[in-house]
């Protein structure tokens, strides 16, 4: 409120100014129940319209407009488009004056030329997060190595690939068998795909066992050598790296846990690579049972790059 000099009678005359803009006078009367003095404003509104045709763009951006918002230098508005609202344009308003608003716009949304403009008060911009230094999961690839596909060693190798069939269902599995007294090898060829990063890989190993009555426990083991073009074909293996794991139950099938890794020698990229997976059977603690293991087959697990 604002008090102005006396009448002629001495009776001071107040006025009061409205609080939206602080400029537009205003009538106050008297509540009758309090005695308080109360000031008749008529709202303001914020919001504006425009058909000034403007490009997205950060900037010094200049729209016409309603005359009479108010619209403070420094006050935030957004300007959005009616056709599409994800197009707009954001930022402090620099200058406003008669129908003339000019808008330092510091953050937008969409592209192209818009001039159906919806002005609106906006929130302050937050501030910008940092990046994160830690980078995503590698995208993962896998490949099985099926006991139908594989072959015996010609050396030290495990029994020739079997088909056994289950009782009631009649489902047919073909396994490869490893014998419980002696180390005995199976083989399996592949070309590994274009986005293998070449780097190391891991392995579950599929199985099921006959029908024993204790120990159950067996432990298997995956290596692999990469060939690529002109590369001899007599090459060291990478070294194997083992898993443990346990039966129970006759014919029910096992999944190991996961390897550790395993680093394929010699690998590259989309080259063909030569898997040799054993069963350990001179590890007595961690190879018990009793009997053969039969293997179904290899989940091999590699990173994309």
């Amino acid at each position: 409120m604002a008090t102005s000099k006396r009448d002629a009678n001495r009776v001071p005359t107040i006025i009061g100014v409205s609080s939206v803009d602080l400029a537009t006078p205003t009538l106050p009367r008297v509540n009758p129940t309090t005695g308080a003095l109360i000031a008749e404003t008529t709202a303001v509104s914020y919001s504006a319209t425009s058909t000034t045709s403007l490009a997205i763009a950060t900037g010094s951006k200049t729209f016409t407009t309603q005359s009479g918002k108010p619209y403070l230098v420094g006050t935030r508005l957004r300007a959005s488009s009616g056709a599409d609202p994800a197009d707009y344009m954001e930022g402090l308003v620099t200058s406003y004056s008669g129908t003339t608003l000019i808008i330092s716009v510091d953050n937008t949304g969409g592209s192209g030329t818009d001039a159906d403009w919806n002005i609106n008060v906006a929130g302050d911009k937050g501030a910008t997060g940092a990046d994160s230094t830690v980078p995503g999961p590698a995208p993962a690839g896998q490949l099985f190595l099926s006991g139908a596909g594989m072959w015996p060693s010609t050396t030290s190798g495990c029994a020739t690939n079997a088909k056994s069939e289950m009782a009631t269902n009649k489902q047919n599995y073909y396994t490869l068998d490893f014998d419980k007294d002696a180390i005995e090898y199976a083989e399996g060829t592949i070309a590994m795909p274009s986005d293998w990063d070449a780097g190391v890989v891991t392995a579950k190993f599929h199985w099921m066992h006959p029908a024993t009555t204790t120990n159950f426990k067996v432990a298997w083991a995956l290596q692999g050598v990469s060939l690529a073009d002109d590369d001899a074909g007599d090459a060291s293996w990478g070294t194997a790296v083992q898993v443990n794991d346990i039966g129970g139950t006759t014919n029910d099938i096992y999944v190991s846990p996961a390897s550790g890794n395993i680093t394929i020698a010699g690998a590259g990229a989309s080259e063909l690579v030569q898997f040799r997976v054993y069963r350990v059977a001179d590890d007595a603690t961690n190879d018990t049972l009793a009997v053969d293991a039969k293997l179904l087959g290899v989940m091999v697990s590699f990173v994309r790059s």
